[in-house]
C-alpha cells in the first residue's frame, strides 16, 4: 500500500492523501466512515477522485499524528 501523506494542517484539521483510495468511492467511504466514527472526531470527508480525506478533530484528544494513525 501506498503511504499516507499529510498534505495540509491547521489547528482541529487536516488533509491527508491516500493514494489507496484513489478513483475508489467504496474505499473512500469506508475511511470517512472508519474516522468518523472515533471519539473526539467532529467530521471526516473523503473525495475518491482527489484521493483526499479531511478530518476537523478535537486538539484536546488527538494530534495530527494521532489521525494519521487512525487512517
Amino acid at each position: 500500500m501506498s503511504e499516507i501523506v499529510v498534505r495540509h494542517s491547521l489547528p482541529h484539521r487536516v488533509r491527508l492523501t491516500i493514494p489507496a483510495m484513489r478513483n475508489c468511492a467504496d474505499t473512500a467511504e469506508e475511511y470517512e466512515k472508519h474516522v468518523a466514527a472515533v471519539d473526539g472526531v467532529h467530521w471526516a470527508g473523503a473525495n475518491a477522485t482527489c484521493a483526499s480525506l479531511v478530518v476537523f478533530f478535537d486538539e484536546t484528544m488527538h494530534s495530527e499524528d494521532d489521525v494519521v494513525e487512525l487512517v
